[in-house]
């Protein structure tokens, strides 16, 4: 099932090709859940959609196409995540940030091993599907920023500071879908780590 919060299909009527298109993204994506990325060959996602293998290369390029599709649809649920969050406490939105993030990563492993880990061998995602990587880190920036401005962190470079968090989140993320971890609470040590290192952005660096 898709990561993103809606399907193009459910805002605006598609043409017989965009339709076709959204078969084959359909097919490849569950493929991707189901048996993992090996399986993704042009041959398997062609007859999972139920059209010749060529149409995979008319409408999308081929498999890069459709590995670009799969991974504008992850970032696009990743930022459809880590939008809206806008309490009375920036602290506090940073921290359910990191929530939704490890969320997201439980939720759609899959989808996440494709965006973060080049689990596809030589796949280079193209520069129009990393744009939308770029938007779902301008939500945890934007949260960044409106921390800074109530004075809740120290004042500094947001995106800087944005790109630290981030990475905190997906070294936890990326530990935890790996199994590789030693604590017996995950969340409580996640959560704990969070509080960390947001307490280490209350004072001025030297």
């Amino acid at each position: 099932m898709t990561p993103s919060a809606s399907r193009t299909s459910r805002t605006s009527p598609r043409t017989p090709s965009t339709r076709v298109e959204h078969a084959i993204v359909d097919a490849a994506e569950e493929l991707l859940v189901e048996q993992g990325p090996e399986a993704l060959t042009v041959r398997a996602i062609a007859a999972a959609a139920g059209v010749a293998p060529m149409s995979v290369y008319n409408r999308l390029g081929g498999k890069q196409g459709v590995l670009d599709a799969l991974l504008v649809r992850g970032f696009d649920g990743l930022t459809a995540a880590l939008t809206g969050i806008a309490s009375d406490d920036p602290y506090e939105d940073l921290l359910e940030a990191g929530r939704r993030y490890r969320r997201f990563a439980r939720q759609h492993p899959s989808h996440y091993m494709l965006m973060f880990e080049r689990a596809i061998e030589d796949y280079e995602p193209s520069v129009d599907a990393l744009q939308h990587a770029q938007a779902a880190f301008r939500e945890l920036e934007l949260l960044v920023r409106r921390a800074i401005a109530a004075g809740v962190i120290a004042d500094g470079d947001p995106t800087e500071i944005a790109q630290r968090l981030w990475a905190t989140c997906h070294g936890s993320a990326s530990l935890e879908l790996h199994g590789i971890g030693f604590c017996e609470d995950v969340l409580a040590h996640q959560e704990a780590t969070a509080r960390t290192v947001l307490r280490g952005l209350r004072s001025t660096e030297d």
